[in-house]
C-alpha cells in the first residue's frame, strides 16, 4: 500500500509532463478586467488569479490597468471560485532585465520598491475573491486602496 502512494506523486508529475490531450484539461473560461489603485488605473501590474480547484492563473495590466488571465499559457481560468492577489513593483536601480533575474530574492527585494500595500501581493491576505462563471463574461474590476 505505501509504495502504491509513494507513487503517487510521481506519476502526476510525469502525467503533467507528458502534455496531456486537451481533452483531459479542464475547461478554461475567458477572464479580463482593470485593476486600479487609489482610484488610478494601475500599469504594470501582475494580477494572479487562484482557483480553489485548479491552476494558477496570470495576467499583466497595461497603461490603463486593463489585464486578461491566462492559465500555463492558454486564455481563461478555471471556473469556480478563487482568491486573487496583485502585485506592483518598480525597479529602484535601473538594473536590466538579465541581471535581475541572475539576482537572489533578497537582492531583488533590495532593488524594488512595492507600489502597492504588500497584503495585496499574497492571496492569502489580499481579501480580494471572486467566482469565475462559465455563462457570464467575468469582467473584473480591482479597486486597491491604502
Amino acid at each position: 500500500m505505501w509504495k502504491l502512494i509513494s507513487l503517487v506523486p510521481a506519476l502526476c508529475v510525469t502525467l503533467s509532463l507528458s502534455g496531456c490531450s486537451r481533452s483531459d484539461r479542464p475547461a478554461l473560461y475567458p477572464v479580463s478586467g482593470t485593476v486600479t489603485y487609489a482610484g488610478k488605473p494601475l500599469p504594470n501590474a501582475t494580477v494572479l488569479l487562484l482557483p480553489e480547484k485548479g491552476i494558477v492563473a496570470v495576467g499583466r495590466s497595461d497603461a490603463e490597468g486593463h489585464f486578461s488571465l491566462k492559465t500555463q499559457g492558454m486564455d481563461g481560468v478555471v471556473a469556480g471560485p478563487a482568491k486573487v492577489a496583485v502585485s506592483a513593483v518598480e525597479n529602484v536601480k535601473n538594473v536590466s532585465i538579465e541581471e535581475f533575474e541572475k539576482l537572489t530574492d533578497a537582492e531583488r527585494a533590495k532593488l524594488t520598491k512595492s507600489l502597492i500595500p504588500a497584503r495585496y501581493g499574497v492571496h492569502e491576505t489580499s481579501g480580494i475573491t471572486t467566482s469565475i462563471d462559465p455563462k457570464s463574461k467575468n469582467e473584473l474590476t480591482i479597486e486597491l486602496t491604502e
